[in-house]
């Protein structure tokens, strides 16, 4: 089976390829650091989520400099970049080794607002995060947002694009979680004892370890997860209806079914996904 198909057939419906929402997406430009641009669309979104702490931002925070280089690895189709380019003073380049992923994003860039600040490339992240790494390229923001398995697991991911990281630098990673201690012992029980999910204490832990602070953290609803899940049962099952004797599609089709049952009858309690939000201790002098 062609994964990267597999996995561009089932998101055909997904605008962002996470468990997640625009408005925490927006949330998380925020807490990176990242300076709306004065036309910004969606600034309004952020505003209305906690007048107390972003009614300010903006204006006050409104962009004036240099645009804020940013770096998405695993990037899809390119939503998170393209929200991030139309909304914030950003320069993003997105990586994913996906060929279908990243035509999409080509295409839709032609035309797009502020599509002259987005770049896609078609690579292996890890081999990508060494060339840049080489080049002296810097980012101000690197992200890796639910595709840490491109360098093994969270803290591989911080290993990998530490060298990319300008001075001040902020890392956001998105990472599926065990929900607590208890659902933790259960899940690695009654579902899969190798599948190498921790809690958020244990990766907070292993933060701190790497060196970093964990200055914010946004969590997927139990609601992002069912839309995020959802919206691959309903893409698997048009396809298979729109070309119902085709081989491929009923085998996405099939394996779509005992994804399902599986994250029905137990994957749906057990799991967690957050954003982790990290900044270098030493920027503290600690």
């Amino acid at each position: 089976m062609d994964k990267f198909k597999f996995y561009s057939t089932g998101h055909s419906f997904h605008r962002f390829m996470n468990p997640t929402n625009i408005d925490k997406l927006m949330e998380l430009g925020w807490a990176c650091g990242l300076e709306f641009r004065r036309d910004a669309p969606e600034t309004w979104r952020l505003a209305n989520l906690n007048a107390k702490l972003f009614g300010e931002t903006a204006v006050e925070r409104s962009a004036t400099g240099r645009p804020k280089r940013v770096l998405d690895m695993g990037c899809g189709k390119g939503g998170l970049g393209f929200l991030l380019a139309e909304n914030f003073l950003v320069d993003c380049l997105g990586v994913d080794l996906s060929d279908g992923e990243i035509r999409q994003a080509l295409a839709r860039k032609q035309g797009a607002p502020k599509g002259e600040h987005l770049e896609f490339v078609l690579a292996d992240g890890r081999e990508c995060a060494k060339s840049l790494a080489a080049e002296g390229r810097k980012f101000d923001l690197a992200m890796c947002i639910g595709a840490t398995f491109i360098f093994g697991a969270l803290e591989d991911t911080i290993t990998a694009l530490e060298p990319c990281l300008a001075d001040g630098g902020v890392l956001a990673i998105g990472e599926a979680t065990l929900n607590d201690l208890e659902g933790a012992e259960a899940f690695r029980r009654e579902v899969s004892a190798e599948i190498a999910l921790r809690t958020d204490y244990e990766l907070l832990q292993i933060i701190g370890q790497r060196g970093y602070d964990l200055t914010y953290m946004i969590e997927a609803s139990l609601s992002d997860w069912d839309r995020y899940e959802s919206l691959q049962w309903l893409a698997l099952h048009r396809n298979l209806a729109a070309q119902p004797g085709d081989a491929t599609a009923r085998a996405f089709w099939e394996r779509k079914r005992k994804e399902q049952a599986a994250f029905i009858q137990k994957e749906r309690k057990f799991f967690g996904w957050k954003i982790f939000v990290l900044e270098r201790l030493a920027d503290l002098g600690l």
